[in-house]
């Protein structure tokens, strides 16, 4: 009888009472609720460099386009467009016979832009992912100058490490950088926001001279008024 009394008690001395099942469970709730700022960041981070790579992408194979057309970028008088981020056809067709994707015209922290309807918006141009800083001869863009930056026309110019050819989409609407409308039924937003600002965080910027880095949005400036209540466009 003895011996059976000891083993009972022992065996309840190997479980865990309720008390210490809830501090295991607030333990690991505290560990998690650290852990995911931290795996936010990384996840922020991997975004914004498979970014990059895309602008290198479609930066590069501008570049070889350029070489093999006397340092020019393309041209055509098919219509471009409203917008920086609006490629003309003819343009998408010739960069794409470089090996460039469709999903390296866009950024991947905003994949609602990347749809059927943008792709295909018009016979004329397609709405991509990014800003594209190069001359249009066709449509406002072809009319309309920069703000403190010039137009590129193709390779050859006096700073290429300071020349944006290609950059993440920071634009606004009345000072609204979540909620832009054009001709596309569901409203636009800028790329890149920190957690829980309606304020972009900032782009990644291709340059001429090939290399790509991260500008913060207190770094950018307002670059193209394309017409009245249209958006702005900044990098």
């Amino acid at each position: 009888m003895g011996h059976r009394v000891q083993d009972r008690t022992q065996s309840r001395g190997h479980g865990f009472t309720i008390v210490e099942l809830l501090a295991v469970v607030a333990l690991i709730v505290i560990l998690i609720s650290l852990l995911l700022p931290s795996l936010a960041k990384v996840k922020t981070s991997q975004i914004r460099l498979e970014c990059k790579r895309r602008q290198r992408s479609v930066g590069n194979v501008f570049m070889v386009y350029a070489i093999d057309n006397g340092s020019c970028f393309p041209k055509d008088a098919q219509y471009n467009g409203n917008w920086m981020w609006d490629l003309s056809r003819n343009t998408v067709v010739s960069l794409t016979e470089y090996g460039v994707t469709r999903e390296e015209f866009y950024c991947p922290i905003y994949p609602e832009q990347n749809v059927e309807g943008l792709w295909e918006f018009t016979p004329d141009f397609r709405v991509a992912g990014y800003f594209y800083n190069f001359r249009r001869t066709n449509g406002p863009m072809a009319s309309t100058p920069l703000i403190g930056k010039e137009w590129l026309d193709g390779m050859v110019e006096s700073n290429p490490a300071s020349s944006e050819l290609i950059t993440d989409v920071v634009i606004s609407q009345f000072d609204d950088f979540t909620e832009i409308h054009g001709g596309w039924s569901e409203p636009h937003r800028s790329s890149h926001f920190d957690a829980g600002s309606n304020t972009p965080a900032g782009g990644n910027v291709y340059f001429l001279d090939g290399h790509a880095e991260w500008r913060s949005f207190d770094e950018m400036e307002r670059r193209l008024y394309p017409a009245a209540a249209t958006p702005t466009h900044w990098f």
